[in-house]
């Protein structure tokens, strides 16, 4: 019998659980940088506001940074925990079930078409 992984499954899941608990800076700069600093359809009220609060709007892009550190680190983790229930006889990388995934979507958004509402 094969070794699924290097890294037990108890590790995965201490993975995933902490860099979802990471994720909680994504409400800080979704909803409350984000709606301080951006005026819709007022760029030059914008742009003021930035230059006004260069730190908020700092801290706003480490959040989003964080946000994407920590959705790439749980999606390896959930992959790595689930491999064994999910794909036990195919021997696909993280990279191919990624571009499955992104296949699916592009397929399902051609499928369905655009949903324009006037």
């Amino acid at each position: 019998m094969r070794k699924l992984s290097l890294i037990p499954l108890g590790k995965f899941a201490l993975i995933a659980g902490i860099s979802m608990i990471f994720m909680g800076t994504t409400p800080y700069a979704e909803f409350f940088v984000y709606h301080k600093l951006v005026i819709p359809d007022k760029a030059a009220e914008t742009v003021k506001n930035i230059l006004e609060n260069k730190n908020l709007f700092i801290s706003g892009i480490f959040g989003y940074l964080i946000n994407f550190i920590t959705d790439v680190v749980t999606a390896w983790a959930f992959y790595g925990l689930l491999k064994p229930v999910l794909f036990p006889h195919i021997n696909l990388d993280f990279i191919g079930i990624i571009f499955f995934g992104e296949l699916v979507l592009l397929l399902w958004l051609l499928i369905r078409g655009p949903r324009i509402r006037e």
